[in-house]
């Protein structure tokens, strides 16, 4: 569910009884942003400790395709 609240937007709402509980982004969010997510939905340690897990898992990701990405040129160019 989707609406306006004075300058942000709730994505999303569960709502049981008295209880509500909501995800709160502001109107001038520019895009997905994993960090937020995560600070939102998660405990602070667990938070913290996705933090780390993202930053370890796209850094190898990005260093796995600049190696991979180097070997294709060198195999393209016939290149040892």
């Amino acid at each position: 569910m989707v609406r306006n609240i004075a300058g942000a937007v709730e994505l999303y709402s569960l709502s049981h009884n008295d209880l509500h509980i909501g995800l709160i982004i502001p109107t001038d969010y520019d895009g997905p942003d994993i960090h937020l997510i995560g600070e939102v939905l998660l405990s602070r340690i667990v938070s913290f400790a996705f933090d780390i897990h993202v930053i370890l898992t796209e850094g190898s990701l990005l260093i796995s395709y600049a190696l991979a990405g180097g070997q294709a040129w060198a195999d393209l160019f016939s290149v040892r």
